[in-house]
């Protein structure tokens, strides 16, 4: 490992900071006393201060938001190649819609589906999309209210803005789910963010679920920052 990594870890050799990179996988947090046993079992003797397991902690954090930023712009490209090409990327099954993400049995997430995708999201059973992305803006679909309806689906659309959403959209949101409840729901927006921040806030405000056990399912999608983070209450 270089210099540079070495500097991230300040007050840590070289061989604890080396320990804790070869140990703890990017993609793996488990907690800070899971992390001292791991290595002190693997090098008897070894004294790992917290601040040491913490600085790694943050490092493999950053790690992981990079990892999730960029799968979410490569596959935010090609949704878009899919709406402005006349060859199609995408496949037809609910597996291949951007960003899906079944949550309950009830309710699942994604990112934008194409018509053929629809199709699949009514032959699964769901009876009502819930669209969050703004008309004519990124990759939405052109018609797209008008072709669910005409595969008999009931179709409501809350448009957020991505960078300024409010708490009226969410109150609008929330109010949706729960007249909903028990029906098979679909939401989405341009990439699973905006509905996987929203829905995380009303299962933790609303329904009451452990907000450290929710929020590892958006961060199978990504980390809410910024005004995200606000409006979300994000743990972190």
């Amino acid at each position: 490992m270089g210099e540079k990594n070495v500097k991230a870890y300040p007050g840590v050799s070289q061989l604890v900071a080396e320990q804790i990179l070869a140990f703890v996988p990017p993609w793996s947090q488990p907690p800070l006393c899971g992390l001292q046993m791991i290595l002190v079992n693997r090098y008897p003797g070894t004294d790992l201060s917290t601040t040491a397991v913490a600085a790694a902690q943050r490092h493999h954090k950053k790690e992981r938001q990079i990892r999730r930023m960029v799968k979410m712009c490569w596959g935010f490209g090609l949704t878009l190649l899919e709406r402005y090409s006349p060859i199609s990327w995408a496949g037809k099954s609910l597996e291949d819609i951007y960003n899906y993400l079944p949550v309950t049995p009830d309710i699942s997430t994604s990112g934008q589906p194409t018509r053929e995708q629809f199709r699949a999201i009514r032959a699964a059973g769901f009876k009502t999309v819930i669209n969050l992305l703004p008309e004519n803006i990124e990759n939405a679909m052109p018609g797209e209210k008008d072709w669910v309806e005409s595969l008999g689906l009931t179709y409501i659309h809350i448009p957020v803005r991505p960078w300024a959403p409010t708490q009226e959209d969410f109150d609008t949101f929330s109010r949706h789910l729960e007249s909903l409840a028990g029906e098979k729901v679909w939401l989405h927006c341009a990439a699973n963010a905006r509905v996987s921040a929203f829905l995380f806030r009303y299962r933790c405000e609303v329904l009451g679920e452990d907000p450290q056990v929710v929020k590892w399912d958006v961060r199978k999608i990504w980390e809410p920052f910024g005004v995200w983070k606000k409006i979300t209450a994000w743990p972190g």
